[in-house]
């Protein structure tokens, strides 16, 4: 997807999601080491992926639309909360990776709308991210949940976050603001 997003138009809107994506192959990778320190650079690695992604959204969408953040927060709260008893040193961490999803999302959300957007685009870019938190979510489920919760498919979790993943990276190379007349 890297690849592809340089040999399309790599430029100063859609750079948060190249980065982003280079920050979520190297936590992939860092988070199939073993070792607690190892989990935690896996997951901050992933955590400055949604960093970067959300940058992409603000630059891309600067409206507030506040209000969408509040279902975003109610939902990772659920996910945290579920999760919390069994998270042990990563109470932290998890909690803030837990509001940078929500933000992730807002952000996302927030393009939803746009006139500057087309309609597939604004679409394709927000269930790409909405696939892209249930598959860490599940994973976070399987991980700290692992005897009270029945789904624990690493293929199908990985399955999900790298389609979540390509379905961004799309409409980052597709967006009319981005890529002159290319509509997705």
């Amino acid at each position: 997807m890297c690849v592809w997003i340089l040999s399309r138009n790599l430029d100063k809107y859609n750079w948060g999601i190249f980065v982003g994506l280079l920050f979520a192959i190297l936590g992939d990778i860092t988070m199939e080491l073993n070792g607690d320190i190892i989990f935690i650079v896996g997951v901050v690695l992933n955590m400055l992926a949604l960093v970067f992604y959300t940058i992409y959204f603000i630059r891309s969408d600067r409206s507030l639309k506040i209000l969408r953040l509040i279902p975003f927060l109610a939902i990772m709260s659920i996910v945290y909360i579920v999760i919390f008893k069994n998270l042990g040193i990563y109470k932290i961490p998890i909690f803030i990776y837990d509001i940078l999803y929500a933000v992730f999302l807002w952000r996302s959300s927030a393009r939803l709308g746009d006139k500057q957007i087309s309609v597939l685009s604004q679409w394709v870019c927000f269930i790409g991210c909405v696939i892209i938190t249930t598959s860490d979510s599940l994973l976070g489920l399987s991980l700290f949940k692992p005897n009270h919760y029945i789904f624990d498919s690493y293929f199908v979790t990985m399955a999900l976050w790298w389609m979540g993943q390509l379905m961004m990276a799309i409409t980052a190379v597709t967006s009319p603001e981005f890529a002159g007349d290319q509509n997705l």
